[in-house]
């Protein structure tokens, strides 16, 4: 059973919503708040993720980049 918001049931009551609906809504919506935080987080793993990867994939295109330039200037004129 999820947690309810009881400003939200307030608000449901003092506009006329009989009592079952404004506690079934006010707890639906406190479940909604509770999985749009749990994907925040993992939206924010997968951000820092993909961060790592990118710089992964930028030092060995620069570690690439320096060993053909290593190469050319080796070849003769």
């Amino acid at each position: 059973m999820s947690l309810m918001s009881v400003e939200t049931y307030d608000a449901f009551k003092a506009s006329g919503c009989p009592e079952p609906e404004a506690r079934q809504a006010a707890m639906e919506i406190a479940t909604m708040g509770g999985l749009l935080s749990t994907l925040a987080e993992r939206l924010n793993s997968l951000d820092t993720k993909l961060n790592i990867i990118l710089s992964v994939m930028l030092v060995g295109f620069a570690g690439i980049v320096t060993a053909l330039w290593q190469i050319l200037l080796r070849l003769p004129h």
